[in-house]
């Protein structure tokens, strides 16, 4: 529990606590060492393979610690690139980044996790990051992150939403990852194309939460005899595109909507959506500003991609700022960035002071270290759009 809520310190505390009465406890020699492994206490990540080997000789997880030490450090400013590229949407980008940061070889099984989520968000990647989330999630000493982490990309895909969506139920009961399994959970009952075999699913939860009209309004909604709406199915065919990466054909799909029906607000949202995964910052905040403008009352369908591009909009000016030598006015500029919530149901992260997202510079010209605005930002704005188009 203690790791997951990124407090190492106290989790090998109660690690070695649990060693004390239980000294042949496989699992919890396995945790201590990747925690060691992590802080690089390599004398005692060799003293626990070495433990792990002697109560079995065929323990995987000694091997799995032994290659991790083998590998040698990730890079860092790799590393840190490809975080940035995968808070901006820039899910294929970011996985090249991660590649370079592994030197190569495959994830660290400390990385494992966020590598195989961002690589759920290529066009290409999700089914294998199914299949490697899933082996990872079956292991007996598998966390309760690694369980979300798995039962959340499945509610991705409407093929195995619904199993996603039973993982995440069960997961709503652990403290380690209730609350996030909960609101991943409700988030996919809306993204869900609701069939007569999920009504009993959702009476029981309206059942314990009678007040969520949004979640009683969908099943109502799903009840009522199906309409044809071809604006619909071009925005999903938009959304899929953009998902697979052709975001230029991305664009020209809602643009074909907009033609049809200029007041589509879902139309001028998406261009915004899109514009962000490339980085086009600007582009993507007026075109969200746009859709705000013109139904009000979604704003908030559309509030996570926005503050993504506000908040890259400022970083880019404080070191446009910073490059001018105007050092004073770049720090005013960058230091409410370091007060932005961390991404919901992730790990905090350290985020790095004003100074060193003003200063310190990757070989591109790009911070080494920043604390980027919610990796679920681009996908959770996507989905719910997709939830209100009924896609």
């Amino acid at each position: 529990m203690w790791r997951e809520r990124n407090r190492p310190d106290l989790a090998a505390q109660s690690l070695r606590k649990i060693l004390e009465s239980q000294p042949d406890n496989t699992e919890a020699l396995f945790q201590l060492g990747s925690i060691e492994l992590q802080s690089q206490r390599f004398d005692q990540v060799r003293a626990t393979i070495q433990r792990l080997r002697q109560i079995d000789p065929n323990d995987a997880r000694a091997a799995e610690l032994e290659r991790a030490m083998a590998l040698g450090q990730t890079d860092e400013v790799a590393l840190a690139e490809a975080r940035r590229l995968a808070a901006a949407g820039a899910y294929d980008r970011a996985i090249a980044q991660y590649q370079r940061a592994f030197r190569g070889g495959p994830p660290p099984f400390d990385l494992a996790v966020e590598y195989y989520e961002t690589l759920a968000g290529t066009g290409a990647g999700w089914d294998e990051a199914r299949i490697r989330l899933k082996a990872l999630a079956e292991r007996s000493y598998a966390t309760s992150r690694t369980k979300f982490a798995y039962a959340r990309i499945l509610t991705y895909n409407e093929q195995t939403r619904r199993e996603g969506i039973v993982l995440l139920a069960e997961l709503a009961s652990d403290p380690a990852v209730g609350q996030a399994s909960f609101e991943a959970m409700r988030q996919a009952m809306l993204w869900l194309t609701v069939g007569p075999q999920d009504k009993p699913f959702f009476e029981s939860y309206l059942q314990r939460f009678p007040g969520d009209t949004v979640v009683r309004d969908k099943l109502v909604d799903a009840q009522r005899p199906v309409r044809q709406d071809p604006l619909g199915a071009a925005l999903a065919e938009a959304y899929r595109l953009s998902d697979q990466g052709l975001n230029d054909q991305a664009v020209a799909r809602f643009e074909g909507v907009l033609q049809a029906d200029p007041t589509n607000v879902d139309a001028v949202a998406g261009i915004g959506i899109v514009r962000l995964r490339q980085e086009r910052f600007s582009d993507a905040r007026d075109q969200l500003d746009k859709a705000i403008k013109m139904a009000p009352s979604r704003a908030a369908d559309w509030a996570p991609a926005l503050e993504a591009a506000n908040f890259w909009l400022s970083y880019r000016e404080a070191v446009a700022l910073r490059d001018r030598g105007d050092l004073a006015q770049a720090e005013k500029l960058v230091r409410p960035l370091a007060d932005l919530p961390a991404p919901p149901g992730s790990a905090a992260r350290p985020r790095p002071s004003w100074a060193t997202c003003c200063v310190a510079r990757a070989s591109s010209g790009r911070p080494k270290a920043i604390s980027a605005m919610p990796s679920a930002a681009i996908r959770e704005t996507r989905k719910r759009k997709r939830a209100s188009t009924r896609c």
